[in-house]
C-alpha cells in the first residue's frame, strides 16, 4: 500500500503545487485574476470528464488482468486505453475551446472576471488532450506497480511547468502563460513516458504502429469508466451549480473560494492517493480471487484515510492565519477564508472517506451503485444546499461549504454500508468469471 500511495501522494502534490503557483501569480495581478484563474481551471476539469469515461477504467481493468496473470490481455488493454484516451481528450478539447464563452455567460460570471477567464480557457483546450494521454500512460505504469518510475517523469514535467509558468506569467503573457507552460511540459512528459513503456513494460512503437482498439478491452474499460464518469459528471455539475451560487455573492467571494479551494486540494491529496492505491491493489486481489483479503484491506484503509485527512485538515486550519495572507492582502477575504478552513475539517474527512470507498467499489466492478446512490445527494445537498444555505438563507460561503460537507458524508456513509454488507460480492465474482472466459477465448 505504501509503495503505491506515497509516490502517488508526491505526484499529486506536484500537480497541486502547479495550481497553487498559478493562483499565487494570478493573485499578484488582482483578485479578479485569481477568480478568473480558478474558474477556468474548474471548467478545464469539467471538460476533462469526457476523458474520465476511459480514465476511470484503465487502472481497474489492467490491475484485474495483471492479478489474473494475463499480461497479453493487459498489453492489449493498455494500447486500447491510449487510443480511447486520445479520442476522448480530443472531444474534451473541442468542448472547452468552443464552449468557453457561453459557459461563462450562463454562469453569470462578472465581466471583469470573464474577460480574463475566456482566453485562458481556450489556451487550456489543447492541454486537455495532452493531459488525457499523460494520465492514461501514467495510469498504466502504476497498474504495473511502477509508481516510482511514473513519479520521476512527473517531477520533471511539473518542474518544467513551474519554471515556464513563472517566466511566462511574469513576462507579460498573463494567465495564458500558465496554459502555454502546461502544453510544453506535457509534451516532454509524453516523450519520457513513451521511453518508460518501452523500458519497463516492453510495450514498443506505440506511436508508429497501427492503433489498437480491441473490442473486449474497450468494453471492459467502458463498463468501469462510464458509470464512474457519469458519477463524477453528476458531482461536477452539482459543484458548478455551487460555483454559480458563489458568483451571486460577488467577485470577493469568488476570489475567497478560489484561495480556499487550493488549500482544500492540498488536504484531499492523501485521501485521493490512498483511494487510487487501494483501487489498484483491490483490483489485483480480485484478479487473484482473494476477496476476503480485499475486504479486510478496504476496512483498514478507510479508517486510516479518515485519520490522515482529519489530521492534515486540522493542521491546515490552525495554520490558516499564516497561510492565507500569502495569497491575498484583502482583510475581509482573509477572515472568511480562515473560517472556511475550519469547516473544511468536516468536509475533507468526509471526502477522504468517500474516495477510498469509491475506488474500492470500482475495483471490484460494483460501479453502478455509487452513481445511483450519489445522484440524490448531489442534487439535493450539494447543488440545492449551496443555493439554499449560501444565497437564499444568506449564509454566504460558509453555507456553501456546509453543503459540500453534507454531500460528501451522505454519499460516503451509503458506500460504507454497501461495503460492510458485502453487497459488492456478486459484481466481483462476475469479474472473475468474465476474465476466465476471455482467457479461454485466447484474449
Amino acid at each position: 500500500m505504501l509503495r503505491l500511495a506515497l509516490p502517488l501522494l508526491l505526484e499529486l502534490s506536484l500537480g497541486v503545487a502547479a495550481g497553487v503557483l498559478g493562483t499565487v501569480l494570478a493573485g499578484q495581478m488582482a483578485d479578479a485574476s485569481a477568480a478568473a484563474f480558478a474558474l477556468a481551471m474548474q471548467f478545464f476539469q469539467t471538460a476533462f470528464l469526457l476523458f474520465r469515461v476511459v480514465g476511470a477504467g484503465i487502472s481497474v481493468v489492467l490491475s484485474q488482468r495483471l492479478g489474473y496473470q494475463d499480461p497479453i490481455a493487459a498489453e492489449v488493454a493498455a494500447r486500447t486505453a491510449l487510443v480511447a484516451s486520445f479520442v476522448m481528450g480530443l472531444l474534451a478539447a473541442f468542448v472547452l475551446w468552443f464552449g468557453s464563452d457561453q459557459l461563462l455567460i450562463q454562469f453569470q460570471v462578472p465581466e471583469e472576471v470573464r474577460l480574463q477567464a475566456r482566453p485562458l480557457m481556450q489556451w487550456l483546450a489543447p492541454c486537455v488532450l495532452l493531459d488525457a494521454l499523460v494520465v492514461a500512460m501514467a495510469s498504466v505504469m502504476r497498474a504495473h506497480l511502477f509508481a516510482v518510475q511514473s513519479l520521476r517523469v512527473m517531477i520533471v514535467m511539473h518542474g518544467l511547468h513551474w519554471l515556464m509558468a513563472w517566466l511566462l506569467m511574469e513576462g507579460g503573457f498573463g494567465l495564458s502563460g500558465f496554459a502555454m507552460a502546461s502544453m510544453l511540459s506535457r509534451l516532454l512528459s509524453l516523450v519520457l513516458l513513451t521511453r518508460c513503456w518501452e523500458r519497463y513494460l516492453g510495450i514498443e512503437h506505440i506511436w508508429l504502429t497501427t492503433p489498437t482498439l480491441d473490442r473486449a478491452a474497450c468494453y471492459a474499460i467502458l463498463r468501469i469508466g462510464l458509470p464512474g464518469a457519469a458519477e463524477n459528471g453528476v458531482w461536477r455539475l452539482g459543484f458548478m451549480a455551487s460555483i454559480a451560487a458563489a458568483s451571486q455573492l460577488g467577485t470577493g467571494s469568488l476570489a475567497t473560494q478560489a484561495y480556499v479551494l487550493q488549500f482544500n486540494t492540498v488536504i484531499l491529496l492523501a485521501g485521493f492517493a490512498m483511494g487510487l492505491a487501494v483501487e489498484i491493489l483491490v483490483g489485483r486481489l480480485v484478479g487473484e480471487g482473494h476477496l476476503k483479503r480485499a475486504h479486510a484491506l478496504v476496512r483498514r484503509v478507510t479508517w486510516a484515510g479518515l485519520l490522515v485527512a482529519g489530521s492534515v485538515s486540522i493542521v491546515v486550519a490552525l495554520s490558516g492565519p499564516w497561510l492565507v495572507p500569502l495569497l491575498t492582502q484583502d482583510l475581509s477575504i482573509r477572515s472568511e477564508a480562515i473560517r472556511l478552513l475550519w469547516i473544511s475539517v468536516l468536509l475533507e474527512t468526509g471526502r477522504s472517506f468517500n474516495l477510498v470507498l469509491l475506488g474500492s467499489l470500482r475495483a471490484v466492478g460494483d460501479t453502478r451503485y455509487p452513481l445511483y446512490s450519489g445522484i440524490p445527494s448531489v442534487l439535493l445537498l450539494l447543488a440545492g444546499g449551496s443555493w439554499l444555505l449560501g444565497v437564499h438563507w444568506a449564509w454566504g460561503l460558509a453555507g456553501i461549504w456546509l453543503a459540500y460537507a453534507a454531500d460528501e458524508w451522505a454519499r460516503g456513509l451509503l458506500l460504507w454500508r454497501r461495503w460492510l454488507t458485502l453487497q459488492w460480492l456478486p459484481a466481483a465474482q462476475q469479474v472473475i468469471r468474465r476474465m476466465r472466459a476471455e482467457k479461454k477465448r485466447g484474449l
